[in-house]
């Protein structure tokens, strides 16, 4: 579907609910996050070959957020408020994200809370083990795990980002283990983990069993990486000719 916000025409590929929704770690005060894919008009850049900036709406004023909110609403019905954070892709920066194995953006690829999807788009999710790099992928779990811990064991700090630092590597261990990635962890691990956002353990008990999965994921053997950058550079060529 096509829009134009404040003179900029884009294509819109995909809208995904992320965040603690997806992950059914939500509470009563989270908010609605949204992230989706698109392919700004002449803008359009259709291979993974370093490049120099791409269009996100990272630079986008409030006033473009609000409008954007606005244009989802009329389109689709979706009920966003302006308190709704709504991020988006450039496709190609997308895909490029995704090959380093974030987070956010492999929940995009796993998540079950879509609004809205292209058949085009469709076609790379069903084939979203392209995108997988299991030694990217530990770094980066591993990685977000400590750096979260640091922020919510900090004076003042969260207990969502405790949360948040298990979960990295809850859903890295599943990730290896299975060879797909999922946004929702095992039933056990996901209740541990809304305990730990709920306040309900110490930030002792939460670093002891941080360093418990750390050491559990750190000795995982790792699929062999396979370079899929021609079949990756073919999908990104059909989706931003649609």
């Amino acid at each position: 579907m096509r829009f134009n916000l404040n003179g900029r025409n884009f294509t819109l590929h995909f809208l995904s609910v992320v965040g603690s929704k997806l992950h059914r770690l939500d509470t009563k005060d989270s908010d609605t996050d949204l992230k989706g894919v698109v392919s700004w008009d002449n803008d359009v850049k259709n291979s993974l070959s370093p490049y120099e900036e791409t269009l996100d709406n990272k630079n986008m004023s409030k006033e473009d957020r609000l409008e954007l909110t606005r244009l989802l609403n009329e389109s689709f019905n979706f009920g966003l408020s302006p308190e709704d954070d709504v991020d988006l892709f450039e496709s190609r920066f997308f895909f490029l994200t995704a090959l380093k194995n974030d987070s956010n953006v492999l929940d995009m690829l796993s998540s079950d809370m879509v609004l809205y999807e292209t058949e085009e788009f469709k076609k790379v999710r069903e084939q979203r083990v392209l995108f997988n790099n299991f030694e990217y992928a530990r770094k980066r779990f591993t990685g977000m795990s400590f750096n979260t811990f640091k922020l919510g064991s900090k004076e003042g700090g969260k207990s969502k980002d405790l949360a948040k630092s298990l979960q990295a590597l809850y859903s890295f261990r599943d990730f290896v283990k299975t060879g797909a990635y999922s946004h929702l962890l095992q039933p056990l691990d996901r209740l541990l983990v809304k305990s730990v956002k709920e306040g309900n353990k110490t930030t002792q008990e939460v670093n002891a069993l941080r360093e418990e999965l750390e050491s559990e994921c750190m000795l995982l053997e790792l699929p062999e990486y396979v370079d899929n950058t021609s079949k990756l550079n073919e999908l990104l060529l059909t989706l931003n000719q649609n």
